[in-house]
């Protein structure tokens, strides 16, 4: 494990010995260091290949960690109003992703000697950073595909932002959604699973999209994030 800064913003890297075919990006809060040790480790322990299976088909990986001080100001892509409370989303998510392509990911290409021809870069996040993730796809080329857990797809013009702007041809997209989580006095959070369901329907529409997979996990949003996360990145891993 390496702990970097770049431009004032925190990187964990959590390498194999192998030179990584597959590296994800996933955005966490500051105060998660000991959830996504414990994600890492877990999916380390599932990525095997069974008896049944061609361990050729098990590529080398890695995962980096962007650590999010203030989560509605960095993650989110644009302004919008607040939801609950009276922080609005301050809209410098192009920020954050700027530092990841323009200092994290080229610190990656020399550190471990990528050839970044034949790696696939894929974003990873929870509930805002699941949002992020996917916007982030959309936002550059070098991203094969994007993992969003319980993403706050309800965010004011998600939807019809997936419409209006492309993917990454043969991008690989996973959505997972909490089967409780559309259950809130929220009038705007109430909406969550109708907007998943209809940017999946645009995913599975999308001529770039590869594979495009939904799944729904028991519970609401506070309902075991870091294993929602493990389903998807062990997801990613072997489908991606």
């Amino acid at each position: 494990m390496e702990e970097i800064f770049l431009d004032d913003r925190k990187y964990i890297i959590y390498a194999g010995c192998g030179k990584p075919e597959k590296i994800i990006f996933l955005f966490a809060d500051k105060n998660e260091e000991q959830s996504v040790n414990m994600i890492y480790s877990n999916v380390c322990r599932m990525y095997v290949p069974n008896q049944r299976e061609n361990a050729s088909n098990y590529k080398e990986w890695l995962l980096v960690v962007c650590l999010i001080d203030d989560w509605n100001r960095e993650l989110s892509p644009w302004k919008a109003p607040a939801i609950f409370g009276n922080e609005d989303f301050a809209g410098e998510g192009a920020e954050t992703l700027s530092n990841l392509t323009e200092h994290c990911i080229p610190y990656m290409i020399e550190k471990y000697n990528i050839n970044i021809e034949k790696c696939r870069l894929f974003t990873a996040g929870y509930s805002l950073a699941g949002l992020f993730s996917l916007w982030a796809l959309h936002q550059s080329y070098i991203f094969s595909g994007s993992i969003s857990c319980s993403g706050s797809l309800w965010f004011n013009g998600f939807e019809d932002y997936v419409k209006n702007n492309r993917l990454n041809k043969n991008s690989i997209v996973y959505i997972s959604l909490g089967d409780k989580e559309h259950k809130t006095k929220n009038p705007i959070m109430s909406t969550v699973k109708a907007k998943t369901e209809q940017i999946y329907s645009l995913y599975e529409n999308m001529s770039e999209v590869e594979c495009v997979k939904l799944e729904w996990n028991e519970g609401n949003h506070f309902n075991n994030p870091s294993g929602r996360l493990e389903k998807g990145i062990l997801w990613m891993l072997r489908n991606g």
